[in-house]
């Protein structure tokens, strides 16, 4: 009888989780692949799980229980983007489109190729900065 009765807890536990999905977008509406996503603990930000998007640009976490997140965007040349959410008992979370904004330098120094470096690489560098 206790082992029905511990089966039956779990089964409601796993019926009981929800799932958070989306596509990651340029500001042209093209997908990003390999975004990097992130499932963070509200309170303090450890990380709990993750995923990457795919060639179309959409993610899913699925088995999330309920609680306050924070959903974390990542990918090499565009902002990191952090978003809060708020996930329900057995519900699907579609956030839809998150545009992910070109990442600007914050300081830029534009180079010419003059000066002679030798290494150990037979092809010779020629660089020169102005500024």
């Amino acid at each position: 009888m206790y082992a029905l009765v511990v089966l039956l807890i779990q089964s409601i536990s796993i019926l009981a989780q929800s799932v958070i999905s989306g596509k990651i977008i340029d500001k042209n509406g093209e997908p990003i692949a390999s975004t990097t996503v992130l499932l963070l603990n509200n309170a303090d930000s450890t990380y709990i799980t993750g995923t990457a998007s795919d060639k179309d640009g959409r993610f899913e976490i699925p088995k999330i229980r309920p609680d306050n997140y924070i959903l974390s965007f990542s990918m090499i040349g565009f902002r990191k983007i952090y978003r809060q959410q708020q996930v329900g008992q057995n519900t699907k979370n579609d956030l839809g489109d998150v545009v992910l904004k070109l990442d600007q330098l914050s300081e830029f120094y534009p180079c010419q190729f003059n000066r002679k470096y030798r290494t150990d690489s037979p092809a010779v560098i020629q660089i020169r900065c102005l500024g």
